[in-house]
């Protein structure tokens, strides 16, 4: 009887013991990644079966250089990259970040990070937001690997005007968003949470804001209207999708950047070449969607936000010119 008393405590709080130690190797199980492969969880749940192969690289063609993990199968954008380098040292990116370190630069759709990285290795202090859990992976790997995780705040949610937390759905084969409509137990998705900008608080003002979120650009701008109405956004890149989420909202989007977000010059970069053509005058502004949708081509586009001395160095716009 006595021995029950004593021991009765000893075997709960041996049962409990147990319990949080399984929990604990469970939960170290499904998120340590092998040395080989990533396995992906979301919502406690995998998101998809197959074994993602990654590989290391080191990002030269720009420097300061960096490295970066990618997965097999990832083709790296060198051709894009030549006309968003050209841009980033007309814009004095790696001179700004040494020279003041809290220069804040913001990645949204930020993917592997080659963008962002590169500002981190320039010393900027970068904000990326990724909602693939893939790439997310990938990302935490690659900020550890460089060294950044001082200069790089990762935020796993979908920038967007839509309430902050409501919960949207992706596509983890083409990257896009799904309706709610749409979903079903076979399909292969992942979620994720909506933030707005609009209630972010940064501890100084964007020196530059790029985003690639697969042509839902615009909604983006609209969660950051505050901040451009504040005067907090120097400059914005950001890649021009005329195959949108809303053709009237895609054939408004500079239109609405010029007048109501007070963009002041328009630069289109050449695809492949390092070459930036602008500023672009209100009646190509006006043609833009016209002139990109009806061959369906896709740019990035350099908006300047604040009157700064510098030296913009490019060609006169013309459509097609601007491609060859």
């Amino acid at each position: 009887m006595l021995y029950n008393q004593l021991f009765r405590p000893r075997r709960i709080f041996l049962i409990i013991g147990l319990t949080t130690l399984s929990i604990v190797i469970n939960h170290l199980y499904f998120s340590t990644e092998s040395t080989d492969t990533v396995r992906l969880r979301s919502s406690n749940r995998i998101v998809k079966e197959n074994e993602i192969k990654r590989k290391l690289v080191e990002i030269k063609d720009r420097q300061p250089s960096y490295k970066l993990y990618i997965y097999e199968g990832y083709e790296i954008a060198l051709d894009r990259n030549r006309a968003q380098t050209k841009l980033l040292d007309n814009l004095k990116l790696h001179d700004k970040c040494q020279q003041n370190p809290k220069t804040i630069v913001l990645d949204i759709g930020a993917s592997l990070g080659q963008f962002g990285l590169y500002a981190a290795a320039c010393g900027c202090q970068v904000y990326m937001f990724e909602v693939d859990p893939i790439k997310l992976s990938l990302l935490r790997m690659s900020i550890k690997l460089n060294s950044f995780e001082s200069r790089v705040t990762l935020i796993p949610k979908a920038v967007s005007d839509l309430p902050p937390k409501t919960r949207i759905y992706m596509s983890l084969n083409t990257s896009s968003q799904v309706s709610r409509d749409k979903i079903d137990d076979t399909a292969d998705l992942y979620s994720a949470e909506t933030i707005n900008l609009n209630q972010f608080n940064f501890s100084t003002d964007i020196y530059l804001l790029r985003v690639d979120v697969e042509g839902y650009e615009i909604h983006v701008f609209r969660s950051s209207e505050k901040l451009f109405r504040s005067n907090l956004i120097h400059h914005v890149l950001f890649q021009y999708t005329p195959a949108g989420t809303d053709r009237v909202l895609q054939n408004d989007l500079l239109g609405y950047m010029r007048d109501i977000l007070g963009g002041r010059r328009f630069y289109a970069l050449h695809p492949k070449e390092p070459v930036l053509f602008g500023p672009i005058y209100n009646e190509d502004i006006d043609q833009f969607y016209i002139q990109h949708q009806s061959q369906n081509l896709e740019r990035d586009v350099y908006v300047l936000f604040q009157d700064e001395e510098l030296n913009i160095d490019s060609k006169s716009y013309e459509f097609q010119a601007s491609f060859d």
